[in-house]
């Protein structure tokens, strides 16, 4: 991931008319880590969610605010915050990977498809599908390995595809000194 590198997705939920629109963006860098916003709709304004990851890509801070909010709110690390506890049984992981091409922003992809089970205890079961490519920045780990960027996703009623992707981030949410 590269400071300026951005990608926009449409995301439609069965029987909506309406689609939403979200934003991965690498909006900073220093020698710490590397800045990523994350814009996501909301109402009535959308909402930034500004992420900044070491370069080993642990979790360092993260902020939240509407777009262009002159007071986002620090939501990690937090004195005040609760100890994480464990809420449960993990379900059994499975996966399948092959090649598909897939066409997107009016081009063909070459991808990745990575298809994730996930059975819980009683059974039950829910699964998530990933087409991604190399080309598309915002690269998806999956067992230790990346994959390229995401173009496709499908999850129970859900279906996310890439809109556009390029070089020329610029932040929507700027935190305080």
């Amino acid at each position: 991931l590269r400071h300026g590198q951005w990608a926009r997705y449409t995301i439609r939920e069965q029987g909506d008319p309406n689609p939403k629109v979200i934003r991965y963006a690498s909006v900073g860098a220093d020698g710490d880590g590397i800045w990523v916003e994350n814009r996501v709709p909301g109402d009535p304004n959308p909402f930034v969610i500004k992420s900044k990851f070491s370069w080993a890509g642990v979790l360092l801070e993260l902020w939240g605010g509407e777009v262009g909010s002159p007071k986002p709110a620090k939501v990690f690390p937090r004195k005040d915050a609760p100890p994480q506890t464990k809420k449960g049984e993990e379900p059994a992981v499975s996966s399948q990977i092959s090649d598909e091409k897939v066409m997107a922003t009016g081009r063909e992809f070459r991808c990745t498809k990575i298809t994730t089970t996930l059975t819980y205890a009683g059974g039950r079961t829910s699964t998530l599908t990933n087409w991604c490519a190399t080309e598309v920045p915002f690269s998806l780990m999956h067992d230790g390995k990346s994959y390229g960027g995401l173009v496709k996703r499908a999850f129970g009623k859900y279906s996310m595809e890439l809109a556009n992707f390029g070089e020329d981030a610029q932040p929507e949410l700027e935190i305080p000194k």
